[in-house]
């Protein structure tokens, strides 16, 4: 079919002109009749073809003036042509996926090729976390925060405490303002603190001119976020900030019932340095006090002379699982 620039014609077979719509002028269509009909004669109305240099009859192939101004019309043999084109593109595709995956499998079987056992790692004991980038207050993580049980959250900290700037105040400011004094309250409880610690700030739900919000921190390795828990002893002095772990809400459940036991023990006069609490449990002077089952506080039948019972292996190993028994001795003070 013909596009809206060209021009529909019809032929005179008896005077053997043509006349245009546009304009009356005698001549000849620019290209010979090619129509499916086979015939070469010139029967009324002509349509151009869109890829080759040919004409057809309208009436041959249906289609009306209307139509034949405004959509293009390809031709049975461009048509066929096109289709071979693009089967022999598919046959090119098919040959160039069967050589790479024989280049992946020679890859594979040969032993001079580095693989993912040959390749250097990273140093787990030293950065347990991903690779280090530059602060971005603008950056999200949205993999570590997309799922409350994601293991994301072990390099999260919670740090409640720090003023938030009103509402009005333009976006990048606020998020750097509260960057800056993230920094300013971790660097001391972290030795090895630099510019690519953190990772991340957000705060923490619906702003409120009455209160400042929380801040989620996210930092670039999980064992900078068990020293700085191990060391959050060093804000007493500030007694309005506090930093916690970033918890699931059926940890945060058991922390809270652990930690108001461990405050009526040390009403009731237990040391408080013989206490430590693990994910669901309490001890006292390392021996199980009890444990939280199903969201309640069940204390232990009194030990057996001569036996203790001490704390899990990762007691002396902190992980994130250990973090809330690093922040057990300063929470309730």
């Amino acid at each position: 079919m013909a596009t809206s620039n060209k021009k529909s014609v019809s032929f005179d077979a008896s005077a053997n002109t043509v006349r245009d719509k546009d304009q009356t002028e005698s001549a000849q269509p620019p290209t010979g009749v090619r129509c499916v009909c086979l015939s070469v004669k010139d029967l009324g109305h002509m349509i151009e073809y869109e890829h080759c240099p040919h004409w057809c009859h309208s009436k041959c192939v249906g289609i009306s003036q209307p139509v034949a101004k405004n959509y293009p019309f390809i031709c049975p043999n461009c048509v066929s042509s096109l289709l071979k084109e693009v089967s022999s593109l598919r046959s090119e595709l098919a040959a160039l996926k069967s050589q790479l995956s024989n280049m992946a499998e020679s890859s594979s079987e040969d032993p001079e090729t580095p693989s993912a056992s040959t390749t250097p790692a990273l140093d787990c004991s030293s950065h347990s976390g991903p690779p280090s980038s530059p602060p971005s207050p603008t950056s999200r993580s949205k993999n570590q925060r997309s799922s409350p049980n994601s293991s994301g959250r072990r390099f999260n900290l919670i740090v409640a405490g720090i003023k938030e700037r009103a509402a009005n105040t333009q976006r990048a400011v606020r998020l750097k303002e509260d960057l800056e004094e993230i920094s300013s309250i971790l660097s001391p409880l972290l030795p090895s603190f630099n510019d690519h610690t953190i990772r991340d700030s957000l705060r923490l739900g619906k702003y409120s001119s009455n209160r400042s919000r929380p801040l989620l921190v996210t930092l670039n390795r999980t064992s900078d976020v068990a020293t700085i828990l191990s060391n959050k002893s060093s804000l007493a002095n500030h007694p309005h900030l506090r930093i916690s772990p970033d918890l699931p809400p059926h940890l945060r459940k058991s922390r809270s019932i652990l930690l108001k036991k461990r405050h009526d023990l040390i009403n009731s006069g237990s040391d408080r340095k013989s206490i430590r609490l693990t994910t669901d449990s309490l001890y006292i002077d390392n021996v199980k006090y009890g444990s939280v089952v199903n969201q309640m506080f069940r204390e232990c039948p009194p030990p057996v002379s001569g036996s203790a019972a001490v704390p899990p292996s990762d007691y002396d190993h902190p992980t994130h699982s250990q973090a809330d028994i690093l922040l057990s001795d300063q929470d309730n003070s």
